[in-house]
């Protein structure tokens, strides 16, 4: 869920100016101009900053991921050795999917 939300970030601080004047100045797209702001300067909003925004918020999500994958392998295996050796491997796949999406989006 938290790749998700790190990828909403980046459209939502890149993009955020066009919904925004979409809405304000010409809801149903009839060319209206409601609002007077035509002369709206768009600017991504800490664009240079987005991948160290997005960084934190997917290994926070890789440490609910990692935390949950070993509370489900001691429901399931009531051991602790085998609950780690399950958490060790479902850890490493959500590491690799997190360096993946890390990778995509930093560009």
């Amino acid at each position: 869920m938290t790749l998700w939300l790190a990828f909403a970030l980046s459209l939502i601080m890149v993009n955020w100016a066009y919904p925004l004047n979409a809405l304000l100045q010409d809801p149903f797209g009839y060319g209206w101009h409601l609002a007077p702001i035509d002369k709206f300067t768009w600017s991504p909003l800490l664009a240079n900053m987005l991948p160290y925004i997005q960084a934190p918020v997917i290994f926070i999500g890789l440490a609910f991921a990692v935390n949950s994958t070993y509370n489900i392998g001691m429901k399931l295996f009531e051991d602790h050795s085998k609950a780690m050796k399950a958490t060790i491997v479902m850890g490493v796949l959500h590491f690799a999917a997190a360096l993946i999406v890390m990778f995509i989006l930093a560009g």
